[in-house]
């Protein structure tokens, strides 16, 4: 029995003692399996800046350093090195850019790891913008800046530049080994680029491209934007379209443009503009602005009684000499307000007159739709076309002592003529017609661009004349006008049908048709206390 359990505790001390042996042979293969060993090869950090510790695991000395030192300024290595098991400290700076990426080397005998530290940044994406993608410059050497906008302004360190010639116009490449290109010394700053190029000693235009960039080395994207400069083999220039002839404005205000080829863009900042009057008065050209496309200026609206006359002159003095230029400009005489009494006597006796310019102020009397504007012409018998109706008007002066009918050109809106209302109307393109016995004046042709202003009214805007029949005249026709003291005489009742059918169909008459419209109006007689009588016709 004694031998038995003896037997028995030896059996079970020969097997723990080989269970110790195992564990350590496996802890002496894994310690020859992992001389270098890092918790995770790639760390994300904040935008915000700090430190992270990380740990290393080796059989050996090791050593922590940054990949490409150039590429991650903003990071920092403390107890960069150790033995055995171990930790490094990385710092990292705040980071108000886009994201990045630094690259820790763990080397330890001929192991190694690498630990990427991805920091995010308070920019989801970058973004920039050049003032120009292409630029023409003179044959002079110069340094010039170049406007930019970009959300990376914080963070210029992350911005590059390159600038790749050309020969063919398409292909850039670099310039070529041992050779120096004629740009040269290009800089970043938060809103433009600077650079210097070389005079241009050849006889042709030569063409570089500058491109800035910003390469997100997490995502491998780049942000670009480039400008092509061309510079020319020819002095600065500022060259206006048809510089023989004077440019022309028009009298009423409005911005214009003087269009241009020049190569002086990158020098307008130091260029002058001086403007020069032919005539004595206010100085109507304003706001110069000097552009690409040409000279931008505001134009006053003249109320000088003829043309006006300017020079415009454009000087550039700098390091490399001067350039100047002159733009002449005249202004048309102006549209100016014509009196109803002088625009009627324009036409002594019936006929026509096409005015050319100016304008009128006129009350508008008449109500746009009122049937009752104008008699309808019958095209047959039995029909009646009331489309002239629709498109008659009547206007008067302001003082109410002339007036004018109005015809409307076909399909104009007859309510760019509202009742009450005040408006100016160019004269230029209408038509004035005066018929005699009686004497009475008609515009036609109107349409919404002649009405250049209009401001509402109301009837107690309307200046009236108050008569007997026996004082109206011709010059009382198309003006509003009170008859006084008058009476209106109804024929067979109280009640008439203006219209209807004046011949019925019957035996008697075939040709009759029930029902259809055969006149435009009725008569009516207005009577005064005179015993003067006026007929009026007055529609359904």
């Amino acid at each position: 029995m004694k031998k038995s359990i003896i037997t028995g505790k030896l059996r079970q001390l020969a097997l723990l003692l080989c269970t110790v042996l195992m564990m350590s042979s496996c802890e002496e293969d894994y310690k020859l399996e992992l001389p270098l060993a890092v918790t995770q090869n790639e760390l994300k950090l904040g935008a915000g800046g700090g430190t992270t510790h990380v740990l290393v695991y080796s059989t050996g000395n090791w050593t922590a350093t940054l990949k490409n030192p150039a590429d991650a300024s903003w990071a920092s290595i403390e107890k960069a090195s150790g033995k055995e098991n171990g930790e490094f400290i990385f710092n990292y700076a705040i980071n108000p850019g886009i994201q990045r990426k630094a690259v820790v080397v763990i080397n330890s005998g001929n192991n190694t790891e690498e630990i990427d530290m991805v920091q995010s940044g308070y920019l989801t994406s970058a973004e920039v913008v050049l003032a120009k993608k292409t630029l023409a410059m003179p044959e002079w050497g110069s340094t010039v800046s170049l406007g930019m906008e970009t959300n990376m302004g914080l963070a210029l360190d992350r911005m590059t530049t390159a600038v790749t010639y050309t020969t063919d116009g398409e292909t850039f490449e670099p310039a070529a080994e041992g050779e120096n290109g004629w740009i040269s010394d290009v800089s970043v700053n938060e809103d433009f680029i600077t650079f210097t190029t070389a005079e241009n000693t050849t006889s042709d235009t030569r063409i570089a491209k500058i491109t800035v960039s910003v390469y997100d080395n997490v995502s491998r994207k780049t942000y670009s934007a480039s400008c092509l400069v061309n510079q020319e083999a020819e002095n600065g220039y500022f060259r206006f379209d048809n510089p023989d002839t004077p440019a022309e404005v028009e009298s009423f205000a409005k911005d214009e443009v003087l269009p241009w080829t020049t190569n002086m863009e990158m020098f307008f900042d130091n260029t002058t503009v001086t403007v020069s009057y032919d005539e004595p008065g206010e100085e109507w050209i304003s706001n110069i602005t000097l552009e690409p496309d040409g000279l931008h200026a505001s134009i006053l609206e003249s109320t000088y009684h003829g043309e006006r006359h300017a020079t415009i002159t454009i000087t550039y003095s700098g390091p490399q000499g001067t350039v100047t230029t002159t733009r002449k400009v005249v202004q048309a005489e102006p549209a100016l307000e014509i009196a109803f009494a002088d625009l009627r006597a324009k036409l002594t006796a019936a006929g026509t007159y096409a005015p050319e310019r100016d304008f009128i102020l006129a009350r508008v009397i008449s109500d746009p739709g009122n049937p009752n504007s104008e008699t309808n012409p019958k095209p047959t018998w039995d029909t009646v076309d009331q489309s002239e109706s629709t498109r008659t008007a009547y206007i008067q002066s302001l003082d109410g002592q002339y007036g004018f009918r109005v015809k409307l050109a076909d399909g104009v809106d007859p309510n760019i003529l509202p009742r009450y209302a005040m408006v100016k109307i160019a004269l230029a393109g209408l038509t004035i017609e005066r018929e005699d016995n009686p004497t009475r004046y008609t515009i036609r042709n109107m349409s919404a661009s002649n009405i250049l202003e209009t401001t509402a009214g109301s009837e107690s805007d309307i200046t009236s004349k108050t008569k007997h029949i026996n004082q109206l005249t011709d010059d009382d026709i198309n003006t509003f006008v009170v008859l006084q003291d008058m009476e209106v005489a109804v024929p067979r009742g109280s009640w008439i049908n203006l219209r209807g059918a004046l011949v019925m169909k019957s035996e008697l008459n075939s040709k009759g048709l029930a029902g259809k419209s055969q006149y435009d109006c009725g008569v009516r007689f207005f009577r005064d206390i005179n015993g003067d009588h006026i007929p009026m016709l007055v529609k359904e």
